[in-house]
């Protein structure tokens, strides 16, 4: 039986499509987003005192530190590969039977990402930004192995919302 760290990483079929994406959108933003984002914090810090909930004013403090941080950090690049076995991100492997389906919105320049939704209800919905990628032909290899769902005509909430304000 072969050594646990002599294990090689498993094939998963020929790759069909690869890009490369950030891992998180990188927004350009103004001092006057800075300042705007500031003002908005303290009014809800002071919104927090007023209502005697200082769990809030402390969540709020640490989420307004979180995005500083991390807007300061150049993001790491990720590798996607759509293969024959499923989705290759990174290191991390989602074989197609784990997947619900797919769908696609393009309304460039605002919104170019695949959305993959899980079987598990327990898992969030997948979103990964196209950059360059045909969508058509993404969608043609796609089709091969899930089902797309149709209905879906308009990014998620909570993705315009975050590019809206730039989180």
């Amino acid at each position: 039986m072969p050594d646990r760290q002599t294990i090689q990483p498993t094939d998963h079929g020929k790759t069909l499509i690869s890009w490369r994406f950030p891992e998180v959108p990188r927004y350009q933003r103004s001092r006057g987003w800075y300042i705007g984002m500031s003002v908005f914090v303290l009014l809800v810090l002071v919104w927090s005192i007023y209502d005697r909930n200082p769990l809030f004013a402390i969540i709020i403090v640490l989420a307004f530190t979180i995005i500083i941080f991390q807007s300061r950090q150049k993001p790491n690049i990720l590798t996607i590969n759509i293969t024959e076995d499923g989705v290759e991100i990174a290191k991390n492997f989602y074989a197609y039977d784990d997947l619900a389906r797919f769908w696609i919105i393009y309304k460039p320049p605002l919104a170019k990402t695949l959305y993959l939704r899980f079987k598990s209800s327990l898992r969030p919905v997948l979103g990964i930004p196209l950059e360059g990628t045909d969508p058509v032909k993404l969608r043609r290899e796609l089709l091969r192995f899930l089902s797309e769902d149709l209905e879906k005509e308009e990014e998620p909430a909570s993705d315009a919302v975050g590019r809206l304000f730039k989180i």
